[in-house]
């Protein structure tokens, strides 16, 4: 299986367990590179330090079961923001090939390789409660228990007759087999701030207790994910200090969220509401030249 390799803060190398749809895409995308044109034929040592190759942007080095390594070496030159060239180890020629598709089909952080299910529960293991918090008011959304008696969480919400109870099984798959729908950060933060500096802090609390099965008695373990404010349709934020990470959840735990806690605002427009016309925006005066004439 491929792992990634991570080293944060001068610690020891922590191992992953790296994603095999990424690991495969990575490796088709990689095998599909295509030069836009040739640049030079034999370079010089100047002319490789004046494309950047004594300071590569990416460097990739393939190892086969058979056969000669291979070393993508991907440059630009200082201070350009346009272009990028391409050599391996197998040759002195250097190409141009698109720089935006070539840099993102290799991002630098290594999260975005890690596999997507963040937490799997072994095959006997059984959650025996589940509680839902809203932080902010302190306030349990959700709090049941499985009674010992019964075997199945479905079987018990149709026996109590809960309300939202498919969204309440849909929460517990996702704590059985927790997926991420996206990596954000390697390291888990108090409150998530995204790149344009807007900050998410963490608005729910899901809990779930599991039973493990081992030796004579039972083993009994928590396990504890922070969610933010759903921030769009497809988007929200998630984060877990056992894991040390923070994600996008998926589609299917914002929408069981959703309906557990209500919390997105809609627009008018999507609740029948009469929506207010702007105001009207009064004309711009026609701009004076500056400089004049006589």
């Amino acid at each position: 299986d491929w792992q990634v390799l991570e080293s944060k803060d001068n610690e020891e190398i922590r191992p992953y367990r790296a994603d095999p749809k990424i690991m495969m895409s990575l490796l088709d995308d990689l095998s599909n590179l295509r030069a836009n044109s040739f640049v030079v034929d034999a370079p010089t040592p100047n002319e490789d330090v004046s494309l950047g190759f004594n300071r590569p942007t990416r460097t990739v080095s393939l190892s086969f079961t058979e056969g000669e390594n291979v070393t993508l070496i991907l440059a630009h030159p200082k201070d350009d923001n346009e272009t990028l060239y391409a050599k391996t180890n197998q040759a002195k020629f250097i190409y141009q090939v698109e720089r935006q598709l070539t840099l993102g089909i290799i991002p630098l952080e290594s999260h975005h390789y890690r596999n997507r299910t963040l937490d799997k529960l072994p095959a006997a293991a059984r959650i025996s409660s589940l509680e839902l918090i809203d932080l902010f008011s302190d306030q349990s959304i959700i709090n049941i228990q499985l009674p010992d008696d019964i075997e199945s969480w479905s079987t018990y919400l149709l026996k109590e007759d809960y309300e939202c109870s498919s969204a309440i099984l849909e929460v517990l798959n996702a704590s059985v087999n927790f997926k991420v729908n996206n990596y954000l950060l390697d390291s888990f933060i108090e409150t998530y701030e995204d790149k344009t500096g807007k900050k998410y802090p963490w608005v729910y609390r899901l809990i779930a207790t599991i039973q493990l099965p081992g030796g004579e008695t039972s083993r009994t373990e928590t396990r504890e994910y922070l969610f933010s404010k759903r921030i769009s349709g497809t988007i929200q934020i998630g984060g877990s200090r056992q894991k040390d990470v923070v994600f996008e959840i998926s589609q299917k735990l914002i929408d069981a969220l959703y309906e557990l806690t209500g919390d997105i605002t809609l627009p008018p427009e999507a609740t029948d509401q009469p929506v207010n016309n702007p105001p009207e925006i009064e004309p711009v005066a026609i701009p004076q030249p500056i400089l004049r004439k006589g």
